[in-house]
């Protein structure tokens, strides 16, 4: 029978120190004994704690003693019964020994065995060392019978075989354990969050029991052991390892994410050198590192592991799955732990370390590169990847699951497109080819901008046309990659005609230009027709069209007297009215009447700046213009007068600068009398009376007639023959013959 004096260890309370080395411990004089520092009822587990510390302070000569004190006693003990299981038939590295002891075991695994061992051979292993000597007499004092009971004469009896009589104690050894885990380490309040679900072809009655087990409280059944698991107890455990001042270190330069206060901020809150303050968190991280090699500490890590899988690779620090993690990761730390920003700074450490890179927190800065390199050897040839695909990447390099979208987005080089993504670096030029590559049909400048994002269209379009690696294809400005098979590439209506001329031998019918074009570049017939009635092209009586020479140009209808919108001024000065609208606020240019731009020096196919004391405007006119001639921007005259919408601009062709007249349209619309308000709209802004407006009409229509009624009846004409009928609306109509009413309206006919 095996003694009632076995205590397993793990099973039995704490051992105290070894009986037969406190018996001896009064015998000596030293200082600081340890004796005096351990106290007579000291554990093991001061000895998992600092006290090692207090050891250290005992001189080696005083622990050479001690020693050699207890060999004297123990040497006459010729071997000691180890309870079968308990606990050196366990794996060493399960033992709770100091790395210290458990490297010298585990270096002299030959001579200290489970079965039976003589306390004598522990003393005499070399490699154990005083300190461990003393450890590891602590260990076997919890799982061996009393010393003081044994000598020579005495014959340990032999331990049963487990397969004769179970090890219950050994059973609910292992359910405190996997309780003081579970509580301790994971925060568990019953053991089924912790053992398995039962199997489907257990029996009924074995999975009642197996539930009745899993309603046992973790925290009742582990106990005391709970503290070797307990993740705040072994935080508070490692920390105190560490100089106070060390730890203030670790926080400001080891533990942070973004930026850490630098070595002489440092130095000068501790009192010592830039220098000092570099070996100080030298020796800070060089302890931690050490500390967490020990495993008793597993469990933290444990945990730090656990941070790590919820957070993954790269996260958002904003979003609420950081916080939360880290509010979970010290959840089970109370008042008596240590504190809980610098426990949860430590162990977001030890789960990375991660770093702040703008919004996410990244264990690898180069975690970005890494996801582009690889998503781009997975594209295939038109620049796709699947989105399965990209799931995975993503997952295997850690990258939070919640996060995948977000993640893509900030890397901004892949489009979603189709269930998956494309390559979608560079500037738009780089984009719309990845649009093209990938769809392989024909795009417009405006279905490719729904993908790259905000953008003129116009501008777009126009570097598209001018970049060689894009073809437009016809009217309706599609385009594909150049030299793309099936396609030719469209320059314009104006090229495309005079291409087609030239393929015809210098000439070509009406008739065939339009079903040539309209077949390829799906051009419709009335743009056809109005381009070949510009004056780059030359048109006979039997429709057959030739490109015009620089001399022969089709003399364009450049009457300034019948140009809408176009006045003599009363020193002979032509000028032109514009009606100031949206477009023109915001700088874009408008058609000009081509006789007043012939008045403003500006000739067919020319372009010219007018000078004026506002700055330089552009007018040209060219030979491809289906509309005539056009002026650019006036945003900085219209700023120079403060103007509105509704205004009124009058461009005057004085040489050799162009002047302005402006008018504000409160000024018209304020008007009672319809001849002033009309001399107003054709320039006469000084007027102020009815003979003023009819002296003023005459003027500015070149009318030289002597009465009244002449005069307006010929204004109302001569603004009928320039379009402005809702100006000559303003003339009272004269009571007139039917001979002469018809000589006025005759213009129409």
């Amino acid at each position: 029978m095996v003694s009632e004096a076995i205590r397993p260890w793990g099973y039995a309370p704490t051992p105290l120190l070894p009986k037969s080395i406190l018996r001896v411990l009064g015998h000596l004089d030293a200082p600081g004994s340890v004796k005096d520092i351990l106290g007579e009822r000291a554990t093991l587990a001061d000895l998992e704690s600092s006290i090692w510390r207090k050891v250290d302070r005992v001189s080696k000569v005083c622990l050479t003693e001690i020693v050699d004190l207890v060999r004297k006693q123990v040497n006459s003990i010729e071997q000691v019964v180890i309870y079968s299981g308990q606990p050196l038939s366990q794996p060493i590295e399960d033992l709770p020994f100091s790395t210290r002891t458990k490297n010298a075991v585990l270096a002299d695994t030959g001579q200290l065995h489970a079965s039976y061992l003589k306390l004598r051979d522990i003393l005499f292993v070399r490699s154990l060392g005083i300190r461990s000597a003393i450890e590891f007499s602590c260990l076997l004092e919890a799982a061996m019978l009393d010393t003081t009971a044994f000598d020579r004469s005495v014959q340990p009896e032999k331990p049963r075989p487990e397969s004769v009589e179970p090890s219950f104690p050994k059973i609910s050894s292992a359910f405190q354990f996997i309780s003081a885990w579970a509580h301790g380490e994971k925060n568990l309040e019953s053991l089924a969050y912790a053992l398995p679900e039962p199997l489907p072809d257990w029996p009924q009655e074995i999975k009642v029991l197996w539930s009745e087990i899993g309603e046992i409280s973790t925290k009742d059944l582990s106990g005391s052991l709970v503290k070797n698991y307990s993740v705040p107890n072994l935080v508070s455990l490692a920390l105190d390892q560490i100089d106070e001042r060390l730890i203030d270190i670790a926080i400001e330069r080891i533990f942070v994410v973004d930026r850490a206060a630098t070595l002489e901020n440092l130095g000068e809150k501790l009192g010592v050198t830039r220098e000092r303050a570099r070996q100080l968190e030298k020796k800070a991280y060089s302890m931690l590192k050490e500390i967490f090699k020990d495993k008793r500490f597993l469990p933290v890590k444990r945990r730090a592991e656990s941070l790590r899988s919820r957070l993954g690779s790269a996260v958002l620090v904003e979003q609420g799955i950081f916080q939360d993690s880290l509010n979970w990761v010290v959840s089970d730390f109370n008042e008596e732990s240590f504190d809980k920003k610098t426990s949860a700074a430590l162990l977001l450490w030890l789960a990375g370390p991660y770093r702040l890179s703008e919004q996410w927190l990244l264990t690898d800065r180069s975690l970005l590169t890494k996801t582009i390199d690889v998503l781009l050897g997975l594209c295939n040839q038109r620049g796709f990847i699947e989105g399965e695909v990209v799931e995975g990447v993503l997952d295997d390099l850690g990258i939070n699951r919640k996060h995948h979208k977000a993640w893509i987005n900030d890397i901004g080089k892949f489009l979603p497109i189709d269930n998956g993504f494309i390559h979608f670096q560079g500037g738009m030029l780089d984009k719309a080819k990845a649009l093209l590559q990938y769809y392989d049909n024909p795009m417009t400048a405006e279905e490719m901008l729904e993908f790259i994002g905000s953008g003129s269209v116009r501008s777009f379009r126009q570097r598209l046309i001018e970049d060689p690696d894009f073809w437009r294809i016809n009217k309706q400005n599609q385009f594909v990659l150049a030299d793309t098979e099936g396609y030719d590439e469209y320059t314009g209506i104006i090229d495309e005609i005079i291409q087609e001329i030239e393929l015809c031998g210098g000439q070509a019918s009406v008739a065939h230009l339009i079903e040539k074009l309209s077949r390829v570049y799906g051009v419709k017939e009335n743009s056809i027709l109005a381009y070949l009635n510009t004056p780059m092209f030359i048109r006979d009586e039997y429709g057959i069209v030739r490109v015009s020479d620089a001399d022969n140009y089709i003399n364009v209808a450049t009457d300034i007297n019948k140009s809408s919108a176009c006045y003599l001024c009363n020193k002979g000065i032509w000028i032109w009215r514009i009606k100031i609208d949206e477009d023109i606020m915001r700088g874009s240019g408008r058609p000009i009447p081509n006789a007043f731009a012939k008045q403003l020096g500006c000739d067919i196919g020319k372009t010219i700046e007018l000078i004026t004391d506002l700055g330089a405007i552009t007018l040209s006119w060219p030979l491809t213009s289906t509309t005539g001639a056009s002026i650019g921007s006036l945003r900085q005259v219209l700023k120079h007068f403060t103007a509105s919408q509704g205004d009124y601009l009058f461009i005057r062709a004085t040489t050799p600068n162009v002047t302005f007249i402006f008018l504000k349209q409160d000024l018209v619309q304020a008007e009672n009398l319809n001849l002033i308000k009309l001399a107003l709209l054709l320039g006469c802004t000084s007027c102020g009376t009815e003979e003023e407006a009819i002296f003023g009409i005459a003027t500015s229509l070149g009318i030289n007639r002597e009465t009244k009624e002449a005069i307006l009846t010929e204004a109302r004409q001569k603004l009928v023959s320039k379009g402005e009928e809702n100006l000559a609306e303003l003339i009272q109509r004269p009571n007139l013959s039917v001979d002469d009413y018809i000589n006025e309206m005759s213009h129409l006919f």
